[in-house]
């Protein structure tokens, strides 16, 4: 599943929404992927912090990985 945002102010929360398990998610800011826990944090599987707010024209794209 990809999802992608692009906000419209600054922002440091963002909903994934699709039953992500922790740690099974890619978060990619302007086609580079941020490092977990350095740059994001994500532990509840719907919430996407990020450590640096995203601004206006931001491209924040979330990769959610399903476990086989």
């Amino acid at each position: 599943m990809q999802n992608i945002q692009n906000p419209k102010g600054h922002y440091v929360e963002f909903g994934v929404y699709e039953g992500k398990s922790i740690n099974e998610i890619g978060v990619f800011r302007n086609g580079v992927r941020l490092a977990d826990w350095r740059d994001f944090a994500a532990t509840d599987g719907s919430v996407v912090r990020l450590v640096d707010s995203a601004v206006a024209d931001d491209i924040l794209e979330f990769q959610v990985f399903d476990s086989f």
